[in-house]
């Protein structure tokens, strides 16, 4: 019996091989992934240890059987070592669950931490003032400004903020800073959550491809008629090949130098094989063909081109034949249900801008060409499932909404609001065709309003304009990253099918301490690349620029106020994050306070003098303002809240020594072309997938994992 590691796997159309390194030997074996027992076929990873039997073949080594072995053994010749890790540029604070029991007015306190009714705002009830606030940038800082947007062949440049002529801090974009923080401190609802749609991913028990058919669509389903299928030959058309071997890359431009689109018209010269037909050479008439060559005839149809999703192998697209010319395969029906399943994965891909090429519709439209999957035989066959490509991304079973406590919604009853909504105010989010009671309230007005941030001009200092590397766009379906399993923890296995899965938190961006430019800056350095794919920014300010800022409450209680401070100021090595080009490693900025000034209202309102009734409030005072709020939190949460202050510490404060900050990629030197995704496709095919620690824990890194899955040590 023979041990070795798997050395490398090799995506292949049927079933992924890959080789084995022996531990005593030369030559690599070769094996097919579902060949291996002890695991699914797709857990086989790079790095796996293995035991087998090998025998000889005219193409060499080959398995006659081989095994996983599940308790990971080392590989005697490569000891593992840590070699390069890094940290994701973004990590979550956890939420906490309900309290129990939950507080009453015996409380207030706690309950003022909780869920209860606002104050009025037609009298003072509690304490209102005015906190001025310093800001000090730690790293350079990108606030865009709506005008003065430049575009050049798709490229955008963007200039900073201006408020008067002069770069300041928009107070919108503060208060969406200290708001965010505030909501994770008192464990408030998300008021910004999108939960319009399900998450999508390629599910492997659905199988590798729809076999049943290709087909195009008759007729549309109404609420008396079912709609109309007819399934049709097809033809496989050479596509996104590298190298020289042209007739495998027949999709090309038309004759009129235009790009083929999905559903045009096409005629073709084509080989028959034994696995159907091959395109050789594509065209719009076919008087614009070569000549028949052996086992070759001309067919036509329409075009069916979706793109070539990031990280996947597709080598081909597809010419749909005229049922007409070519024969009918038969007719399935289908109904509204397959068809709302269809448009409702249409839209969310087209919303998340995850279609690599544009679709023949917004909707299912007579005409269109489409992949089925069917049940039943003879006249009872009829359509299961409809959809896009071969290989499809179709609804998980739960939203990201249905795995959020539902008290951590946004909020929907005026009595029983959270801390955050009372605080800077809430207003009623309708459900779809909801009729709302006229003596219903549906917005609280907020009883904070910052000012702009106003520069001190001497301390500005402006870095040259920079094309910004790939920002990357929020992937909630790299579940390992997302989600937690049952006991809160992380796990490479848990996704949106599980009911017993709940979401990490509230997403941060991580401190980088200082940014690199290196991360931030499209390479190469020297001339960074600019296209649609990225951005330059203008008048970006270097660390050191200082702003001040004001904060007017009102009718806050003590308690409320020692949140806001907290949300203001944090900890003395803590910073905010605000602005563009977060996961770069802009935005970082310290905010302390600088002066608190409290309004007795009776002096003020019995006096005509500008400043009568207002009265600084001495540090210590707003030392116990904080404690106050600190100490109803671990009151209404025990010891959990600890854990909410320890994952805002783990990603507002420096990052651990000898720890770069950039999104997974397979090498420590970032691709100009951003291809981040390789990392993730390679992560899936390990037994071993890495996960995302939890924030307060999130010390040691990840490390770089190529697209086959090994590890890159840098």
């Amino acid at each position: 019996m023979a041990k070795g590691t798997v050395d490398r796997i090799i995506p292949d159309k049927e079933y992924d091989f890959g080789f084995i390194k022996q531990d005593e030997g030369d030559d690599d074996v070769y094996f097919r992934t579902y060949w291996v027992e002890g695991v699914p076929k797709t857990q086989v990873s790079v790095g796996m240890r293995v035991e087998y039997e090998a025998r000889r073949t005219s193409q060499g080594l080959q398995t006659k059987w081989v095994k996983a072995i599940v308790h990971q053994e080392q590989t005697p010749t490569e000891p593992k070592q840590m070699g390069y890790c890094f940290l994701n540029p973004y990590n979550f604070v956890r939420y906490l669950d309900n309290p129990t029991p939950e507080p009453t007015a015996d409380s207030p306190e706690k309950l003022l931490m909780w869920r209860c009714p606002p104050p009025p705002h037609d009298r003072y009830v509690g304490l209102s003032g005015r906190i001025t606030c310093k800001v000090k940038t730690i790293t350079p800082l990108f606030i865009s400004d709506s005008h003065a947007i430049g575009d050049e062949n798709g490229h955008k440049t963007y200039r900073f903020f201006r408020y008067g002529g002069k770069p300041a801090l928009p107070a919108s974009s503060l208060r969406g800073m200290v708001r965010s923080v505030y909501e994770a401190a008192t464990n408030s609802c998300f008021a910004v959550f999108d939960d319009r749609r399900l998450e999508f991913r390629e599910r492997p028990e659905y199988g590798n491809k729809v076999k049943d058919g290709a087909g195009i669509v008759n007729e549309l389903p109404d609420s008396d008629n079912e709609g109309e299928i007819v399934l049709c030959h097809i033809a496989k058309v050479g596509a996104y090949y590298e190298g020289d071997d042209q007739w495998k890359n027949v999709l090309g431009r038309k004759p009129d130098g235009q790009s083929w689109e999905c559903g045009d018209w096409a005629v073709a010269r084509a080989k028959s094989l034994r696995q159907g037909y091959v395109v050789r050479e594509l065209s719009t008439a076919k008087d614009r063909l070569q000549p028949l060559g052996d086992g070759e005839k001309y067919i036509e149809g329409r075009l069916k081109i979706t793109g070539k999703d990031e990280g996947t192998t597709k080598r081909s697209e597809f010419l749909f034949l005229n049922p007409d010319k070519h024969g009918c395969l038969g007719i399935v029906s289908f109904g509204t249900k397959e068809m709302k399943e269809y448009n409702s994965v249409l839209a969310g891909q087209r919303e998340h801008e995850e279609l690599p090429a544009s679709p023949q519709s917004s909707k299912l439209s007579k005409g269109n060409l489409v992949w089925v999957e069917t049940e039943g035989k003879g006249k009872h066959r009829r359509t299961k499932r409809i959809v896009r490509v071969q290989v499809p991304r179709i609804p998980y079973r739960h939203t990201i909404g249905e795995l959020l406590p539902d008290f951590l919604h946004h909020c929907t009853n005026y009595d029983a609001l959270c801390p955050a909504c009372r605080v800077f105010g809430w207003v009623y989010q309708k459900e779809k065709g909801e009729e709302i009671p006229q003596d219903k309230v549906t917005a609280y007005a907020g009883r904070v309003r910052f000012s702009h941030g106003e520069a001190e001009e001497r301390t500005l200092g402006y870095e040259d304009p920079k094309p910004l590397a790939i920002l990357s766009t929020p992937k909630p379906t790299t579940t390992e990253f997302y989600l937690l399993n049952s006991n809160g923890e992380p796990g490479p296995d848990v996704d949106y099918d599980d009911e017993s899965a709940r979401l990490r938190g509230r997403k941060f961006y991580r401190h980088h301490g200082e940014a690199s430019p290196q991360e931030y800056t499209r390479a190469p350095m020297d001339e960074p690349q600019k296209d649609n794919q990225n951005r330059t920014v203008r008048d970006a300010l270097k660390p050191g620029a200082k702003f001040a800022f004001t904060v007017n409450f009102e009718n806050l209680a003590p308690v409320e106020l020692g949140a806001l401070l907290y949300a203001l100021e944090l900890e003395d090595d803590l910073v905010h994050r605000l602005g563009y080009a977060k996961p770069l490693g802009f935005g970082s900025i310290k905010v302390t306070i600088d002066e608190v000034e409290m309004v007795d209202w009776p002096t003020r309102l019995q006096s005509l003098e500008a400043d009568a009734g207002w009265q600084a409030t001495d540090p210590e005072q707003i030392v116990d303002l904080k404690d106050k709020f600190l100490h109803a939190m671990r009151a209404l949460y025990d010891g959990e809240f600890s854990k909410v202050l320890g994952d805002l510490c783990g990603l507002l404060s420096e990052p651990p020594d000898g720890l770069q900050v950039h999104y997974p990629r397979t090498d420590p030197k970032p691709d100009p072309e951003g291809k981040n995704y390789e990392w993730f496709v390679g992560n899936k095919k390990r037994i071993d997938s890495v996960t995302l620690d939890l924030a307060s824990e999130d010390k040691r890194g990840l490390s770089l994992i190529d697209k086959d899955g090994r590890e890159n040590r840098g």
